[in-house]
């Protein structure tokens, strides 16, 4: 009578679920008519936009329906790449991650980077930025290697992703802990999926320097992270070990893929920042044995000594 759907009600997401699971079946024929996948490409981006509106059930079905409407032949890559920028605008950032995965000439990312730059700046909305960075972080996942989707994130967002990484890892253990070690790992994700696609674009001198310009700026925010957050079995510091435990993990990474760039690369670091990442290399590859600690000096009494 409302012209609206109670999901309190009884059976109602089992229900919707399976109309939409009887829709999949029919947009996946041949003869599934162009009018009918863009009335439920509307309905299913709408379920999509709205994370705490509808059950998560729903939305599982809406995603893998989304993918079945992406890739019928009504839907070209010219439109998609317009709802990828419209999702990134809207922060329907599920939906955005779908559309830029299936578009591997990055063409996504690229038609959304002003939006994208944008919700990862917002440091006055951390839920914001946070989910901008998860999309990101899934779309860079799911991309291979040599993918031009890698980048686009790279050269598109990646100041703001070592900008964010840095943030998160320098800042004191407060509420909210467990969304900012979610935040930053997915920054470090992020960061290996752009070291990987530079090693993996040429061994020329050309790649190579920009393997290693990429690579000094990353160290430089590793070492400013384990200054503030030391290390397991170190001395503790005002953050959490545990983030400069993931620098220096980031850090072996790199020397054992990639030796001859990894000394490079410490060579244009300042003479501290060397000390610390030798440092947390050491203590990484070692397993962060605990340091040795002097003996404590006992006091002389003198109460045993008499005249």
């Amino acid at each position: 009578q409302n012209q609206s759907v109670s999901f309190d009600a009884l059976h109602t997401t089992t229900i919707l679920q399976s109309c939409l699971t009887a829709v999949h079946h029919m947009i996946s024929k041949p003869s599934a008519g162009k009018a009918l996948v863009k009335a439920i490409l509307q309905l299913i981006l709408e379920v999509l936009s709205s994370p705490t509106k509808y059950p998560q059930d729903l939305r599982d079905v809406s995603t893998a329906l989304l993918r079945d409407c992406l890739s019928h032949e009504s839907i070209g890559a010219t439109e998609q790449r317009l709802l990828a920028r419209k999702m990134a605008q809207e922060g329907n950032w599920d939906a955005w991650s779908i559309l830029c995965t299936r578009l591997v000439d990055g063409s996504g990312v690229r038609h959304s980077l002003d939006t994208l730059r944008v919700a990862l700046e917002d440091a006055k909305n951390p839920k914001r930025s946070s989910a901008a960075l998860a999309a990101v972080r899934t779309v860079a996942q799911s991309a291979d290697a040599v993918s031009p989707i890698a980048g686009n994130i790279l050269h598109g967002v990646g100041a703001q992703v070592l900008l964010l990484l840095k943030t998160h890892g320098t800042c004191s253990p407060s509420s909210g802990k467990e969304d900012r070690m979610a935040a930053f790992a997915d920054c470090m994700k992020i960061s290996m999926v752009a070291f990987q696609h530079l090693t993996s674009a040429g061994e020329g001198e050309q790649e190579q320097q920009q393997l290693t310009a990429f690579l000094v700026l990353l160290f430089e925010v590793f070492v400013d992270i384990i200054i503030f957050s030391g290390l397991p079995n170190y001395p503790p510091r005002e953050g959490d070990p545990a983030l400069g435990r993931m620098c220096a993990a980031g850090a072996v990474h790199v020397a054992r893929t990639s030796p001859m760039c990894f000394k490079t690369s410490m060579t244009g670091l300042s003479d501290q920042g060397r000390a610390v990442m030798e440092m947390a290399v050491r203590a990484d590859m070692t397993g962060y044995a605990a340091q040795p600690q002097a003996p404590t000096k006992k006091k002389l009494s003198l109460k045993g000594f008499k005249k």
